[in-house]
């Protein structure tokens, strides 16, 4: 078996790197709904495919990045997100925090508490 290599998710506001999350949960939801008819189920519609992530711990690139983060955030500013799961196949996603509750550590210079992004369907790009 190869190795298997996880990265970190890194956010980008205007191309820029700002930041990486480091505990995360990342969810892939097509939208489908059940068909029901007299019979039972008849099938599943095609609903509208998105994405959602739930993030802990966010550490910004430079202490400057946390501020463009915080405002990208309270200005609804939409941020792309890279996720580079599993043997460099990165998930690119552009994402808006829907909910933000910060905690932060000015020793350690995180941001942790609960973010949660939403966004649409991911392009897959292997590396």
């Amino acid at each position: 078996m190869a190795n298997v290599r996880v990265r970190h998710a890194s956010f980008y506001v205007g191309g820029k790197k700002i930041g990486t999350m480091h505990t995360n949960s990342y969810t892939l939801s097509s939208g489908d709904e059940p068909q029901f008819g007299d019979e039972g189920l008849l099938g599943f519609s095609d609903g509208a495919s998105t994405t959602s992530c739930d993030v802990e711990v966010i550490v910004p690139t430079t202490k400057s990045d946390a501020t463009t983060l915080i405002n990208a955030i309270t200005n609804k500013q939409y941020i792309d997100v890279a996720f580079s799961l599993i043997d460099g196949a990165v998930h690119q996603i552009t994402m808006r925090c829907t909910e933000a509750q910060m905690k932060s550590d000015s020793k350690s210079g995180s941001l942790s508490g609960s973010f949660k992004f939403m966004g649409g369907p991911p392009t897959i790009v292997s590396v």
